[in-house]
This record gives structure tokens, sequence and C-alpha cells, in this order.
């Protein structure tokens, strides 16, 4: 392969010679017209910007940059291009959060590169319109890394944040190439979006190590058609939501209908999520849901009347070390003919500096409300509650229930860094005081 620097001098001709070549750039250069480079050949960028006026055209092209600031493309990013990672700096996208710039364009082009992943590492990447992972015709899904330093925030009022629109059809994807969106870092609604990440096709998707918060309506939804065919497991995440409680300001209202988890796809599994201030934590709206580690809790009684960790829609409910504290309802039944569920080592209690004991023996707390069920089998083994018994479900198939009562003594505190791309949830449980009293 030959090498070649581009120059301000030999820019408009050196691209079309014949064979495969590595271009090497240093200085700021401009193509006029539309840029078809040639075949198999390396863009290597050590310094400078290539802007072309037209559109550019990929013949299974190379790129070798850091992520930084090389392409300015008027026109469109087509054709072929052999891009294991990508940056949206590579095209411009500004990480300093103004909210004057939005990188929706930024964004757009690098992912029109079709990389086996596109990167966000550092800072914060403004956004107003939805980051869609596949480009029409895309056989090949593209991963999203959220860098445990870098935050995706909705500029302004958007549907969804992020839409994993994978190829259609089972078998697409093997065990070594799972779709993932992932990384430690945050994706933030600001009150602005309504859904932070829905599935589309989402067969074997795994989302795993991300903040998501400050949305509307959901913060992750596992379907956006339920009858697509597939399944996901998210697991290490954080469903954050900050409602004001000042009547006054112009954001009061907007979260109180939000939703962290819409789980309407069968065979999805849950694992180590922690909901902080949603009214509602999960939305079972699906066979087959399995939910462990799930913690739910609430910093102010903002929502505590109507709060429930497990609103169900659908049966066959399966919670394993799952933890309502301070929510009011462990799980709640709507309208289901016959309902199943199994309960294992699950945990309700309150937290005294959140709720307080008058407004506890005014609205007492439930851990499972079977609502209009008329068949309903439930098996509690194990865990720890505090509840009215006129409000739990105490029938012949309740085996081995172990009921102990616990109070905390303390605000619950989470820390979230990464330690070999695995959480580390710090000072996640507080000491417990037993209680003999059943409120």
């Amino acid at each position: 392969m030959d090498y070649i620097l581009v120059t301000h001098e030999n820019v408009q001709s050196v691209f079309a010679q014949g064979g495969s070549f590595l271009f090497d750039f240093q200085t700021d250069v401009t193509y006029f017209g539309d840029l078809i480079l040639p075949a198999n050949s390396i863009l290597r960028f050590s310094g400078g910007v290539l802007s072309v006026t037209g559109n550019i055209t990929g013949n299974h092209t190379v790129i070798n940059a850091p992520a930084t600031h090389f392409l300015s493309v008027h026109g469109v990013v087509n054709g072929t291009w052999n891009v294991p990672i990508a940056y949206p700096e590579w095209f411009g996208a500004n990480y300093n959060g103004d909210n004057y710039t939005t990188n929706d364009s930024a964004i757009s082009q690098t992912l029109s590169l079709i990389p086996g992943e596109i990167q966000f590492t550092q800072g914060i990447y403004m956004i107003s319109n939805t980051i869609y992972t596949n480009q029409p015709n895309q056989t090949v899904s593209t991963n999203i890394l959220i860098g445990k330093n870098a935050t995706l925030k909705a500029a302004l009022n958007m549907s969804v944040m992020i839409m994993g629109n994978y190829p259609d059809g089972i078998g697409v994807h093997n065990l070594t190439t799972l779709p993932k969106i992932y990384g430690g870092g945050t994706i933030d609604g600001d009150n602005k979006a309504c859904c932070g990440i829905v599935l589309q096709h989402g067969y074997r998707v795994m989302i795993e190590h991300l903040c998501i918060k400050n949305v509307k309506n959901y913060g992750f939804t596992a379907a956006s058609n339920p009858s697509e065919a597939g399944s996901c497991v998210v697991r290490d995440c954080v469903f954050e939501n900050h409602p004001t409680i000042n009547p006054l300001d112009p954001n009061f209202g907007l979260l109180d209908n939000a939703i962290a988890i819409h789980n309407n796809h069968v065979d999805c599994n849950y694992e180590n999520i922690m909901i902080i201030d949603f009214k509602i934590g999960v939305l079972h709206d699906a066979l087959n849901g399995k939910y462990v580690n799930v913690h739910a809790w609430l910093s102010t009684n903002l929502y505590w009347k109507e709060s429930v960790v497990f609103k169900c829609l659908q049966p066959d409910l399966n919670l394993y070390c799952c933890d309502a504290d301070t929510m009011r309802k462990l799980v709640e039944v709507e309208n289901i003919p016959y309902f199943f569920a199994n309960i294992i080592n699950c945990r309700a209690y309150k937290n005294d500096d959140v709720v307080s004991d008058s407004l506890c023996s005014s609205f007492k707390p439930i851990v499972v409300d079977k609502g209009a069920s008329i068949a309903t089998q439930i098996m509690i083994l194990g865990g720890a509650y505090w509840f009215d018994v006129n409000y739990t479900i105490i029938e012949e198939e309740l085996v081995d229930y172990n009921i102990e009562c616990y109070d905390r003594v303390s605000v619950i505190r989470y820390n979230r860094s990464m330690v070999d791309l695995g959480y580390v949830f710090d000072e996640f449980l507080t000491p417990f005081t037993k209680h003999n009293q059943l409120y």
C-alpha cells in the first residue's frame, strides 16, 4: 500500500488514482465536490480537518484517527466503511454540555459509517433527535458505549433518546456478538425526553452499566411492539428521577407519571437494578418476567400513597431478592383473572426520614395487593415485611411465609463507580434495626 500525504496542492487529484493507498492528513484541506474514495484505502488523521463540500463515499475504507474532529462533510456520508469503533467527535460533536449546540448531525454522520460501536467517552453530549442504532438495510448492529464520564442529555422535548432498532428476525446475532448499549455513563432526559431507551426487534440485546434519569414516561421499554420476536437482559442499571416538590417550579408534575421500566416483552430478565423516586418502578406487562435484585425507594414522601414497585398487568411474576424501601406496595395486580407469582427472599420496609409514623398510620403499607384478581396463587418464601394484614394476601396458597419487621435507621445513599466494567454500589444497604411491632 502506497503512502500519500494529502495537501492543499494535491487534494483535488490524489483520490482519483487507482489502487489502495494510505492517505495521511496533517493539515486542514478542502475537497470541492463529491469525494469517492479508492477501494480498500486508509484515512489516517494526525492533524487537521478534511472538509468535503459535497458527499463522501467510502469503499471498504479504514479510518485511523483519535477521538478528535477531523471530518466536515456538508453532504451525505455513504458507501462502505471498515470502522470497528467510531467517535462522534470525528464529525465535530461538542461534549461541553452547551444548551445552544446539539450533536445530532455529528452523531448521525458517525452512525452512517456503520461502525461496530459508537463511543461517547467524555463530557455532556446534547441531543434533540433520537439516536437510532441501525441505519436502513443494516444487517449488523452498532453497539453504543456511553463511558463512565459521559452523559447523553436531552436538549429539547423529544420522544425517545435511544431507539435500539435492530435487524428483524431471530438468528442475526450469535452469542459473541450480542448487541449492547452500555458503558457506565448516563442518559439524562432532563425533564424533556419521554423515554430513555426503547428496543425494536431487540433479540438478545444487553443493556448494562447505565444510569437513566429524569424521563417523563419510561426509562426503558423492552419493545416498541410487544409482538416482536426476541428478548433482552437489563442489568447493573440505575433508574433515577428527581421530581420537583415546589408547585411554582415550571418542572412541577412533569415526572409524576414516569415509570422506570416498561417490561412489555416475553422472557426479558432484569438483574441488579436500582430505582429511585418513581411512583411506579416496573410496569410488568409480559409473560415470564424475571427480576433479580431490584431495589426501589423514595427519597421523599411525594409519591408514597400511590407508590408500587411492581405493577402487574400480566401474570407469571418471578421476584428474587427484591426490595420495596419506603414504597407502599411491593406488588400490585390489576384486573388479571389468573395471577401466579413467586416472591423469594424479598423485603418491604420503611424509612422514618421519608415516611412518618403518622402518615403510615393513615395509609397502611401493602406488601401484595391482588386487586381484582379472581384466582391468585402466590408463593412467598423468606424475606422481611411490614404490613397491615387486611391488605396482604393471606390464603391457603401462601406457603412457608416467614414475616419479620424491620425499620430503616438512616437514609439510603448510593455511589456509582466502575471497576473492571462492573458496578460497585457502595453503602447501598445500611444497617437495619429490628422491631417486633407490625404497623
